[in-house]
């Protein structure tokens, strides 16, 4: 299965560098700190004809937060005739787990809700669900070295 580009927005730097490496195995992962530098991304993304597939994005930043970004990338996807088929995967991953963030994520249309600390199975399973792994991550690495 071809590696795949993704789009970590989260303003932790821990959390976001944990992120990408649970994601590196699915491909090329790239990080921002906030939703206004998402929707940045997304865009330039999308003029240099390497849109991203994937977007895991959390609710809480500076500047923007992910439900706004979520609405702006959703809106830049529909003015450019994007159906739901092949539009960016997003999925929020957020440590927010009242009702009222997971319904307006679902509202924004957002394609997966997961919370923090990620479990890598959890996440494993949604990429799966968006056909982008037939393996785990750990069906890639390296065995022990043969004798």
């Amino acid at each position: 299965m071809p590696d795949i580009r993704i789009l970590v927005v989260e303003d932790m730097i821990v959390q976001s560098r944990a992120i990408a490496r649970i994601l590196s195995p699915y491909g090329s992962c790239d990080c921002v700190s906030d939703g206004m530098e998402a929707v940045e991304a997304f865009q330039q993304a999308l003029l240099d004809k390497k849109p991203y597939q994937l977007i895991c994005m959390d609710i809480n930043m500076p500047r923007m937060d992910g439900q706004e970004a979520l609405r702006q990338i959703r809106g830049i996807e529909k003015k450019c005739g994007m159906t739901p088929g092949k539009r960016t995967r997003i999925l929020m991953t957020t440590a927010q787990n009242d009702p009222s963030n997971v319904v307006a994520a679902l509202q924004g249309e957002c394609d997966g809700y997961l919370l923090k600390p990620l479990n890598q199975d959890l996440l494993s399973q949604k990429l799966q669900e968006f056909g982008f792994a037939k393996k785990t991550p750990d069906e890639k690495k390296p065995g022990p070295a043969k004798k």
